[in-house]
């Protein structure tokens, strides 16, 4: 069961969905949903408890539609990105580059595999980086007060929003849904030393 669950509707609909607002100054900026793709070339999404690494994420640039504009990832102030479960703030973004990484998911979602491994489509995304641990510490702490005491998250598959803000004073909001792995990988066993007599 996906926690946090949420519908993804056709790529349209979701990068396009924008609601205008007017600014103080007489601006107006927009809340843009973009497609965000948490570990690019990787379906599942997995995130280790014990990695001491970082969790690469993408925000999705997409093509201009007729007469709709596309989503330009240049436009994105990276050091406004930060990842949250639910209302919890995980981790705030490193490492920002502009590269084309993936292609954006249409399908909806409702489980851990509702993702795809599609790689570059000739459009510029925005990738960053969270360090793992940052982002395990606050969100073993939300899914305890979830879930209750020592819950058994291993393999449990949550919903994670990206946000941040805009050039223009815009903001953006993205979701993709990654799964727990507590336990880590199993290790082979390591095969006989031909050489070492087998014991008694």
């Amino acid at each position: 069961m996906i926690r946090h669950y949420f519908r993804r509707t056709f790529i349209l609909s979701l990068v396009f969905g924008m609601t205008i607002f007017l600014l103080p100054c007489g601006v107006f900026a927009q809340d843009v949903a973009v497609a965000v793709d948490i570990k690019p070339g990787s379906c599942p999404n997995p995130i280790n408890v014990k990695s001491r690494g970082v969790l690469p994420v993408a925000i999705l640039g997409t093509p201009d539609v007729g007469e709709t504009p596309g989503f330009d990832v240049t436009t994105i102030d990276p050091e406004s990105i930060q990842l949250f479960y639910g209302d919890t703030l995980l981790a705030e973004a490193i490492r920002p580059n502009i590269e084309d990484v993936a292609t954006p998911f249409v399908d909806d979602i409702s489980g851990c595999e509702d993702c795809d491994t599609l790689g570059e489509d000739g459009i510029m995304d925005l990738t960053v980086k969270f360090r793992t641990q940052d982002i395990v510490a606050p969100l073993l702490v939300a899914l305890e007060e979830e879930l209750g005491e020592e819950p058994d998250i291993d393999g449990l598959c949550i919903v994670l929003t990206l946000t941040g803000s805009t050039a223009d004073g815009g903001t953006i909001t993205g979701q993709d849904v990654v799964r727990i792995l507590k336990k880590g990988k199993v290790k082979p066993p390591k095969p006989p030393n031909p050489h070492k007599p087998p014991k008694d």
